[in-house]
Parts: C-alpha cells; sequence; structure tokens
C-alpha cells in the first residue's frame, strides 16, 4: 500500500488504471482510493489529479512532468494503447 503520490506515479499499473481506467488490477486500485487511511486516500486521489491533468499540474516541475508524460507514452505504447 502506497503512502505517497510519488509511490503511485512510479508504478506501471497505477498509470494505465488512471488513464485508462480498465487495467486487469482494476479492483486493487478502486480498494486503494477508498482507503480508510487519510494519507493514502489523499495521495491516490492527487496521483490521479495529476496523471489527468499533467498540462495543468504544479505539484511537478517541468523536468519531472516532462520525465513522467515519458514514462507514460512509453508505457502505453509497450501495452498496445496508444498509437
Amino acid at each position: 500500500m502506497y503512502n505517497r503520490v510519488e509511490d503511485y506515479l512510479r508504478d506501471d499499473d497505477f498509470i494505465r488504471y488512471a488513464l485508462d481506467g480498465c487495467s486487469e488490477y482494476e479492483q486493487h486500485w478502486e480498494e486503494c482510493g477508498r482507503s480508510k487511511t487519510d494519507s493514502i486516500s489523499t495521495a491516490f486521489n492527487k496521483a490521479i489529479h495529476i496523471l489527468q491533468n499533467l498540462d495543468n499540474c504544479t505539484l511537478l516541475n517541468d523536468e519531472e512532468i516532462a520525465i513522467l508524460k515519458s514514462r507514460i507514452f512509453k508505457t502505453l505504447k509497450h501495452f498496445g494503447t496508444q498509437n
């Protein structure tokens, strides 16, 4: 169970879940989002928000956003979900 935003943003399965919503681990991530621990639930929701709003993100600097976008595109391409 992750407790920091950074933990979620490093997990390719979480990234696919957040962007596609159709991950094979969907049940796992849904349970994480409903965590009884506020810090885990907050980190989970912030990570989803960052991924879904990268172009408007103020929590990461430009270099961190570029690195994260690169990872996302590589992950999606690897799994055949990007043209």
